[in-house]
Protein backbone atom coordinates (compact mmCIF):
# COMPACT_ATOMS: atom_id res chain seq x y z
CA UNK A 1 0.00 0.00 0.00
CA UNK A 2 1.73 3.18 -1.12
CA UNK A 3 -0.13 5.35 1.42
CA UNK A 4 1.34 3.52 4.43
CA UNK A 5 4.65 4.39 6.07
CA UNK A 6 7.70 2.40 5.05
CA UNK A 7 10.72 1.40 7.05
CA UNK A 8 9.62 -1.27 9.47
CA UNK A 9 12.30 -3.86 10.05
CA UNK A 10 9.86 -6.78 10.10
CA UNK A 11 6.20 -7.68 9.96
CA UNK A 12 4.52 -6.80 13.24
CA UNK A 13 0.97 -7.28 14.51
CA UNK A 14 -1.21 -4.19 14.74
CA UNK A 15 -3.12 -5.27 17.81
CA UNK A 16 -2.58 -5.47 21.54
CA UNK A 17 -2.77 -9.27 21.59
CA UNK A 18 0.40 -9.56 19.51
CA UNK A 19 -0.92 -12.02 16.93
CA UNK A 20 -0.88 -11.38 13.18
CA UNK A 21 -3.93 -13.58 12.73
CA UNK A 22 -6.10 -10.88 14.30
CA UNK A 23 -4.54 -7.84 12.66
CA UNK A 24 -3.87 -8.72 9.02
CA UNK A 25 -6.02 -7.75 6.04
CA UNK A 26 -5.86 -8.82 2.44
CA UNK A 27 -7.21 -6.81 -0.50
CA UNK A 28 -7.77 -8.54 -3.81
CA UNK A 29 -9.75 -7.16 -6.74
CA UNK A 30 -11.34 -4.55 -4.45
CA UNK A 31 -12.58 -7.15 -1.95
CA UNK A 32 -11.25 -6.94 1.61
CA UNK A 33 -10.46 -9.97 3.72
CA UNK A 34 -9.37 -10.26 7.33
CA UNK A 35 -8.92 -12.79 10.07
CA UNK A 36 -12.03 -13.00 12.26
CA UNK A 37 -12.64 -14.97 15.40
CA UNK A 38 -16.18 -16.35 15.49
CA UNK A 39 -15.90 -17.69 19.04
CA UNK A 40 -13.77 -16.30 21.84
CA UNK A 41 -11.61 -18.13 22.65
CA UNK A 42 -11.17 -19.91 19.38
CA UNK A 43 -9.27 -19.94 16.12
CA UNK A 44 -9.39 -17.18 13.54
CA UNK A 45 -10.45 -17.66 9.93
CA UNK A 46 -9.73 -15.60 6.82
CA UNK A 47 -13.10 -14.09 5.92
CA UNK A 48 -14.42 -11.48 3.49
CA UNK A 49 -14.94 -8.24 5.41
CA UNK A 50 -18.06 -6.13 5.05
CA UNK A 51 -16.13 -2.94 4.22
CA UNK A 52 -14.98 -1.62 0.88
CA UNK A 53 -11.34 -1.07 0.05
CA UNK A 54 -11.93 2.71 0.28
CA UNK A 55 -13.52 2.39 3.73
CA UNK A 56 -10.68 0.17 4.92
CA UNK A 57 -8.05 2.62 3.67
CA UNK A 58 -9.91 5.50 5.34
CA UNK A 59 -9.91 3.56 8.62
CA UNK A 60 -6.20 2.85 8.30
CA UNK A 61 -5.48 6.54 7.69
CA UNK A 62 -7.50 7.43 10.78
CA UNK A 63 -5.43 5.05 12.89
CA UNK A 64 -2.20 6.44 11.41
CA UNK A 65 -3.30 9.98 12.36
CA UNK A 66 -3.94 8.80 15.92
CA UNK A 67 -0.53 7.13 15.98
CA UNK A 68 1.11 10.36 14.79
CA UNK A 69 -0.72 12.31 17.51
CA UNK A 70 0.43 9.77 20.10
CA UNK A 71 4.05 9.99 18.95
CA UNK A 72 3.93 13.81 19.10
CA UNK A 73 2.33 13.75 22.55
CA UNK A 74 4.88 11.33 24.00
CA UNK A 75 7.76 13.36 22.53
CA UNK A 76 6.44 16.65 23.92
CA UNK A 77 8.91 17.86 26.57
CA UNK A 78 6.31 20.08 28.26
CA UNK A 79 4.56 17.84 30.83
CA UNK A 80 1.40 19.99 30.91
CA UNK A 81 0.98 20.00 27.13
CA UNK A 82 1.92 16.29 26.97
CA UNK A 83 -0.78 15.53 29.53
CA UNK A 84 -3.35 17.54 27.56
CA UNK A 85 -2.45 15.81 24.31
CA UNK A 86 -2.66 12.38 25.94
CA UNK A 87 -5.99 13.32 27.56
CA UNK A 88 -7.33 14.27 24.12
CA UNK A 89 -6.26 10.87 22.81
CA UNK A 90 -7.96 9.21 25.79
CA UNK A 91 -11.19 10.90 24.61
CA UNK A 92 -10.65 10.04 20.93
CA UNK A 93 -13.22 7.26 20.85
CA UNK A 94 -10.62 4.74 19.67
CA UNK A 95 -10.24 1.93 22.20
CA UNK A 96 -6.56 1.36 21.51
CA UNK A 97 -5.67 5.06 21.57
CA UNK A 98 -7.58 5.38 24.84
CA UNK A 99 -5.81 2.42 26.46
CA UNK A 100 -2.41 3.58 25.26
CA UNK A 101 -3.01 7.18 26.39
CA UNK A 102 -4.03 6.02 29.87
CA UNK A 103 -0.96 3.80 30.05
CA UNK A 104 1.30 6.66 28.97
CA UNK A 105 -0.34 9.04 31.43
CA UNK A 106 0.12 6.49 34.18
CA UNK A 107 3.77 5.84 33.34
CA UNK A 108 5.03 9.13 32.00
CA UNK A 109 2.49 11.83 32.59
CA UNK A 110 3.78 12.86 35.99
CA UNK A 111 2.87 16.50 35.42
CA UNK A 112 2.88 17.57 39.09
CA UNK A 113 6.16 15.92 40.11
CA UNK A 114 7.95 17.16 36.97
CA UNK A 115 6.66 20.74 37.26
CA UNK A 116 7.37 20.97 40.99
CA UNK A 117 10.93 19.60 40.65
Amino acid sequence: MPDLPVGTSAWEPANHIGDLRTSAVWIQDGVTYGFLQTMNPGPTHLTALLVSEAELRKSIQSVLRLRDAMDRAVANPDPVLRGRQLAALARSGNEFARMSAFQKLELGGRVRSESSA
